[in-house]
């Protein structure tokens, strides 16, 4: 995950412990991110490729509303390995 990601999430989801990045699209002047916080929330933005980015056209969905949105296939399983992963060092942490 790039510095520039990772700066905007502590700005504006402070105290998150964890971040994968499902989709990253880079765009000419925006890139488009999904990603799982926490293994509990999705976001799904346009991040501005200027100095101080914030995030456009943010989404918020919980996990199970994301999954019906997305339906079943490889996009679904990339969804269940990060919570997976999420899982496995939250249980490691304690």
């Amino acid at each position: 995950m790039n510095a520039r990601l990772c700066d905007v999430l502590d700005r504006f989801y402070p105290g998150f412990l964890t971040c994968h990045v499902l989709v990253e699209t880079p765009e000419q002047v925006t890139d488009l991110y999904t990603v799982l916080l926490d293994g509990a929330k999705v976001l799904r933005f346009e991040l501005p490729r200027t100095a101080e980015p914030e995030p456009l056209e943010v989404e918020t969905f919980s996990v199970d509303q994301f999954r019906q949105m997305i339906g079943q296939g490889k996009f679904q399983l990339m969804l269940d390995r990060a919570i997976q992963d999420y899982l496995h060092a939250y249980a490691d942490a304690r």
